[in-house]
């Protein structure tokens, strides 16, 4: 089982993906709008390759923990 630490650029919201493999997600590229306009929102461009495009992993919900900051978490 492999587990990545996961936190924002600040270090306030941190958390772990428990069970990261390719048999538990699925890795995407996604090219749709909404990804590439939260990007540029964030001034996150360096997230886009060439055309556009968002690197994504896909796993389910039980696999993801935070484990601090879960009071700073936003949707945009």
């Amino acid at each position: 089982m492999t587990e990545v630490a996961l936190s924002c650029k600040c270090g306030t919201l941190k958390g772990v993906l428990h069970d990261a493999s390719p048999s538990t997600g699925t890795r995407v590229v996604c090219y749709c709008k909404d990804c590439q306009a939260f990007a540029r929102h964030l001034g996150a461009h360096a997230v886009l390759d060439a055309q556009g495009g968002t690197d994504i992993y896909q796993t389910l919900p039980r696999n993801l923990e935070i484990t601090s900051g879960a009071e700073s978490l936003a949707c945009l």
